[in-house]
C-alpha cells in the first residue's frame, strides 16, 4: 500500500481500433509501457468509452465501421477541446482519407500521426512527448 502512494497515477490511454489483433497489440504495447489502457472497436464505442474512462490520450485507427477515427476526434473535441489524439493508419495513401486527415491536422496541428507498420519505441516516445506538452 505504501508503495502505491509514492508512485504517480498511471497515464490513461484509450485505444480505438476495429481489427481485434491490432487492438490487442496496441493495448499490450501500452500496458507494457506502464499505461492504464481501455479499448473500443470503433468511433461510436470510443465516444462512450471516453466519457467513462476519461483518458489522457486517444490512439485511434482512422478507417473503421460505425464511425471513423477522424469523425470521433471531431466529436470529442466539441466537448473536450484539449483532447490529445494520435491517429494510427495504414491508409494514408488513400486519397479521400489523406484529404480528411490533412484537414484535421491543419485544424488541430498538435494531433499526431503514426503510420502502420510502426516501431513500438516510436509509439512510446511519441505518446510520452505528447503527454508532456501543454495544450
Amino acid at each position: 500500500m505504501g508503495e502505491e502512494m509514492n508512485t504517480q497515477p498511471k497515464k490513461k490511454v484509450m485505444v480505438v481500433e476495429d481489427e481485434e489483433s491490432v487492438r490487442e497489440l496496441m493495448c499490450d504495447i501500452y500496458v507494457t509501457g506502464g499505461y492504464d489502457v481501455e479499448a473500443a472497436a470503433n468511433g461510436l464505442e470510443g465516444l462512450k468509452l471516453y466519457e467513462k474512462f476519461q483518458p489522457d490520450i486517444v490512439i485511434t485507427d482512422i478507417k473503421m465501421p460505425e464511425m471513423d477515427g477522424i469523425t470521433m476526434a471531431r466529436e470529442l473535441r466539441k466537448t473536450y477541446p484539449k483532447v490529445k489524439v494520435i491517429f494510427v493508419t495504414g491508409w494514408f495513401q488513400e486519397e479521400a482519407i489523406s484529404k480528411q486527415l490533412n484537414i484535421e491536422l491543419r485544424q488541430c496541428p498538435k494531433y499526431r500521426l503514426i503510420q502502420k507498420p510502426f516501431k513500438i519505441e516510436t509509439v512510446w516516445r511519441m505518446t510520452d512527448e505528447y503527454l508532456e506538452e501543454q495544450m
